[in-house]
């Protein structure tokens, strides 16, 4: 039978000391047999994989994940109806999973079936307080649905943390990874917005999911890997290091052409208000990032076209009036000069 829920998880830092999350997995996965657990090791170490496949077993699948892309190998790799994303310093408690899974039985027999689900959601910090809460979750409305995802946002990135149909969460990682002219080489929030405009999602009033539970590292780390790996992208054809600064205004100005592009079949009211609360509240996020902090960063003062870049700092951090179309000028002029992208980013978003 096919499996209701696959939990994957790609795994490549975790080692002995952190397999606690994994372990929770492997036992969810013999607890819950209406769920499959699929752990994909890219990490290249022999004894790491030779453990873990200890513990395959029916509902518990161990594989050899791809060196890159592993996220998406390891959800291509799975079989059930709805996927669970989990990172290899996650934890998942099996009440809430149970919880999420009694949801989606019930919804099937009354053929009122969701596109995703959500619960309470929890981080190493604050334990079991919600702080990932999302009122109004399940309205139909594209622009009610767009504020009730956005309050979360800024506090992580749902497409990790939610229940997902399967062909919903492939079809949103084949527009994230093979149709978004990426900028900056990862627009998540972009990502878990076109899976919000798929269809209806469901809050499930229950904590499922702690994130970080296991992580080894701190925001100093987090900060320090982000620069590394826009150090590396500089080669790879992806923005200058100095666009990370832009990163949030990008969000703001793109979602909002996604928004009101003719892939979503919805009335242009909707799309309007939509558009305009995705915009705003991005923009307000912007402006309260810490942006003078990375400005202040030897390595980013020392990337291309980091003047460029405070130019347009400077010029939209206190503006009452805002135009979507000149912030994706001027953001495609950016890119012009770094890669010969820009007019083909101007475009692209144009013409969704």
């Amino acid at each position: 039978m096919q499996p209701l829920l696959s939990i994957f998880t790609p795994t490549h830092y975790s080692d002995a000391k952190h397999y606690a999350s994994l372990m929770n997995l492997i036992a969810i996965g013999e607890e819950l047999k209406e769920v499959e657990v699929i752990i994909s090791d890219n990490s290249g170490k022999i004894e790491k994989h030779n453990f873990l496949k200890n513990f395959e077993a029916k509902n518990v699948k161990i594989i050899t994940g791809e060196m890159d892309d592993n996220y998406h190998f390891a959800l291509k790799n799975t079989t059930g109806e709805y996927v669970l994303p989990c990172g290899d310093d996650d934890f998942v408690f099996s009440a809430g999973i149970a919880a999420i899974l009694e949801q989606i039985k019930q919804d099937k027999a009354s053929n009122n079936l969701k596109n995703g689900y959500t619960g309470v959601f929890c981080n190493k910090h604050s334990r079991l307080n919600d702080f990932f809460r999302i009122d109004g979750i399940g309205e139909d409305l594209i622009s009610e649905r767009v504020a009730g995802w956005i309050k979360c946002l800024p506090k992580g990135n749902p497409i990790f943390h939610s229940v997902m149909r399967r062909d919903s969460a492939l079809q949103t990682w084949d527009f994230w990874f093979n149709q978004l002219p990426n900028p900056q080489a990862y627009q998540d929030q972009l990502a878990t917005l076109y899976f919000v405009l798929l269809g209806s999602t469901s809050f499930v009033n229950q904590s499922y999911f702690m994130y970080e539970a296991t992580n080894w590292g701190n925001v100093e780390n987090m900060i320090n890997s982000e620069i590394k790996y826009m150090l590396k992208s500089k080669s790879d054809n992806h923005a200058p290091l100095s666009y990370l600064i832009l990163q949030r205004l990008e969000l703001a100005v793109t979602g909002f052409f996604l928004i009101k592009s003719k892939r979503f079949d919805s009335p242009e009211d909707d799309k309007q208000k939509a558009a305009t609360i995705w915009f705003l509240r991005w923009y307000e996020l912007w402006k309260q990032q810490s942006i003078r902090f990375y400005m202040d960063i030897k390595v980013i003062k020392e990337c291309p076209y980091f003047l460029d870049v405070l130019v347009v700092v400077d010029k939209y951090k206190n503006l009452t009036e805002l135009s979507p179309n000149n912030i994706l000028q001027d953001m495609a002029d950016i890119l012009q000069k770094f890669n010969n992208k820009g007019d083909e980013y101007l475009q692209f978003w144009h013409s969704v």
